[in-house]
C-alpha cells in the first residue's frame, strides 16, 4: 500500500487489536481512526488503550452510520474500510466514503455460513471443519466478494467460545496473507453463489432451543454445546425442555453409564441424585438444570418445585 494511503478501522475486542497490529506493521498501512461499538462484550477498554498508546483517533459509537461517525471519517480522507469484528451492518451513507471500498471479516465459511452466531450453527449442524472469510463488502448481509478463506477443525468438544479462539487465530492469519496482495490490485475477489449461501439472522436459535429426547445423544450433545458461552451472556438462551408441570434448563448433559432395559424417549429414569432420561439411543444425565427464572439447581431442588417425579415425560 502508497504509504499516503489512509485507513479507517472498525471493530472491537482483541481481534480488533491483533488486526491493528498487523495493518499498522507487516501491511504497512496507516490507521487514521479507530470506531468500537460499546455493546459488543469485549475486553472493556482494550482498543482505547491500544488508541491512546500508538496516538490514534478512535470513538465509540452503536451506529456507525451516526453523524459523528460520519463527520469523522469524513475528516480522514480515508481509502479504505477494515470492518475487523463489527457487528452492525454497513450502509451506503458510510461506504461512499471510502473511494477503494471496504473489507471485512467474517468468523464462518462462505458462502454457507452468512449471518451472525454462525459458531453455534455449525456446532448445532455437526461440521466437522469450520471455516472464516474476509470478503468485499457490497451493503448486503456477508454476501460481497471473497478475498480469501481458511478452513480449521471442529472438534467433539468445541463451543463457540474455542471456535472464536480459532476463528480469530485464523483471521489474522488470513488477512496478513490478503491485504497487500488486494490494496495492489494483485488479488481478485470472488463472487459468491448465492445459490449455495444461506444467511442466520439475529434471534434465530438451533433446533428452536428445544431438546427432543426422541433424537440420538449426539444431537442433543450438540444443541446444548452449541449454546454454550461459558462465564459470557448467552445470546441464544439455553436448552429448553417441557414437562407436564414445567419447564426446565440444560447448561449441561452426558450419556449415563448405564442404558438397562427398554428406552423410551423422553421418559425421566430418575431424579435423584442425578435426572436421568431416555433418548433415542442412551440415557441422558441432565447436569446443571435451571428453572424457568433461570435459577441454576439441581435435579433434586427441581423435582422438589416443579413436582418431576421418575415416570414424567419431557417434551420439545
Amino acid at each position: 500500500m502508497d504509504p499516503s494511503s489512509s485507513l479507517v478501522v472498525i471493530g472491537n475486542g482483541s481481534f480488533l487489536t491483533g488486526c491493528l497490529d498487523l495493518l499498522r506493521g507487516p501491511c504497512r498501512a496507516d490507521v487514521r481512526l479507530v470506531v468500537t461499538d460499546p455493546e459488543v462484550p469485549t475486553l472493556t477498554g482494550l482498543a482505547e488503550s491500544y488508541c491512546e498508546r500508538y496516538g490514534i483517533a478512535h470513538l465509540a459509537s452503536r451506529d456507525p452510520q451516526s453523524p459523528e461517525v460520519l463527520a469523522a471519517v469524513s475528516s480522514c480522507r480515508p481509502d479504505l474500510l477494515v470492518s475487523a469484528y463489527n457487528l452492525r451492518l454497513l450502509r451506503p451513507q458510510l461506504l461512499e466514503l471510502f473511494p477503494r471500498g471496504a473489507i471485512n471479516f467474517h468468523n464462518g465459511p462462505l458462502p454457507g455460513y452468512r449471518g451472525l452466531n454462525v459458531y453455534s450453527w455449525a456446532i448445532a449442524n455437526g461440521e466437522r471443519e469450520h471455516g472464516v472469510s474476509w470478503h468485499v463488502v457490497d451493503g448486503g448481509i456477508d454476501s460481497g466478494p471473497v478475498l480469501g478463506q481458511k478452513s480449521f477443525p471442529l472438534t467433539p468438544d468445541d463451543t463457540p467460545l474455542s471456535l472464536g479462539r480459532k476463528g480469530f487465530a485464523a483471521g489474522k492469519e488470513l488477512l496478513r496473507k490478503v491485504f497487500l496482495p488486494f490494496v495492489a490490485g494483485e488479488l481478485r475477489p470472488v463472487a459468491q453463489d448465492a445459490a449455495r449461501a444461506r444467511t442466520y439472522r439475529r434471534g434465530e436459535v438451533p433446533e428452536g432451543g428445544r431438546l427432543d429426547f426422541r433424537w440420538p445423544f449426539d444431537r442433543l450433545e450438540r444443541l446444548v454445546r452449541a449454546l454454550d458461552f461459558g462465564p459470557l451472556e448467552r445470546p441464544l438462551g439455553v436448552a429448553r425442555v417441557r414437562h407436564a408441570r414445567g419447564e426446565l434448563g440444560v447448561l449441561e448433559l452426558a450419556r449415563a453409564e448405564s442404558a438397562a432395559g427398554e428406552l423410551r424417549a423422553g421418559r425421566i429414569r430418575a431424579v435423584r441424585p442425578d435426572l436421568l432420561v431416555d433418548c433415542a439411543d442412551a440415557v441422558v444425565e441432565l447436569k446443571s438444570l435451571l428453572d424457568p427464572e433461570g435459577e441454576r439447581l439441581s435435579s433434586g431442588e427441581l423435582a422438589e418445585r416443579q413436582g418431576l417425579r421418575a415416570g414424567d415425560l419431557l417434551t420439545s
